[in-house]
Parts: C-alpha cells; structure tokens; sequence
C-alpha cells in the first residue's frame, strides 16, 4: 500500500481512504512549481480502481471513502481539485457502488443526497468545529455529526 492513501477494514466495513492533493492548479504561483498533483491523482485513480476490484472490497458490506476535498461543494464555482476529484474518482466510485463520502476542507457542514447524473452516492463535508460518530451494523450506517458547541448538526441514516 501507498502510504498517503490506504484501505483498513472493521468487522463488516472496508474504509478507503484518499489523498486528494490539493485544490489549486499544480501551476499556481503558491507551489513555487514543486508539486505534481494532477499525475498523482491518476496515479491514485488507477490505485482506486484495483481496490474496487478486489476481494476485500467485494466481502465488504459496507464501504466509506475519506478525501479531503469534495467533489462537489454547494454554493461555490468548481475549482481545479473539486474537478480533478470529480473526473478521477467519482466515477471509479459510481461504479464500484459505495455506501457514503466523507470530506472536509470547506470549512462549513453540507450534505449531498444521491444524484444519479453525478454521484450514485451521499457525499457529508464536515466543518473544521465538528466531529461525526459513525454506527455501523448489517442494516447500514448512520451519521451524527455535532458540533463544537456540543449540538447535533445532523444525524443521517444510509439504509442498506
């Protein structure tokens, strides 16, 4: 395994989780022409793809995928990272049929149900103030993200 991003597995659930590099082109004027994130992205996408085929993907139950950026991100134009997650992985996991997405890196909670033209899968964004606790069993998961003051922001449930 690569050792920026990696599967673990928990009783029934494979846990995928991504490294998504970061949000602006790689020639951006802030990386001083250091970084290579879109290459490592394909690199990740064909990585992504042999997972998905695999044995203990397939014996999962359930499986969930980490990535720091988002894939989509309401309210906001897309950006370089939105699009190359968007183009290199989502459809890796359209077809692969995962159970849920959790992201962050906007700083602020949203939710995003299934779209069948877009992502056959529920994407939550956490906040940087926010923790989730994830239940998992054979009737599927459920989300409850609260926030720093300690309130319930949002409990889902993903039936199975």
């Amino acid at each position: 395994q690569n050792k920026y991003y990696y599967t673990f597995s928990s009783g029934n659930t494979l846990f995928i989780v991504l490294d998504g590099g970061e949000d602006k082109p790689d020639s951006d004027i802030e990386y001083s022409e250091l970084v290579d994130f879109d290459s490592y992205r394909t690199k990740e996408a064909k990585w992504l793809s042999k997972v998905t085929e695999s044995e203990e993907f397939k014996r999962a139950e359930n499986v969930i995928v980490f990535n720091h950026i988002p894939p989509f991100v309401k309210g906001k134009s897309a950006w370089h990272g939105d699009i190359e997650i968007k183009d290199k992985f989502v459809p890796i996991l359209n077809r692969a049929g995962i159970d849920l997405m959790i992201c962050g890196h906007t700083h602020r909670y949203s939710f995003l149900d299934k779209n069948s033209s877009e992502n056959n899968f529920p994407i939550i964004v956490l906040n940087n103030n926010c923790i989730m606790e994830l239940s998992i069993d054979s009737s599927g998961i459920r989300a409850t993200t609260i926030g720093i003051d300690k309130k319930v922001i949002s409990q889902l449930v993903f039936e199975k």
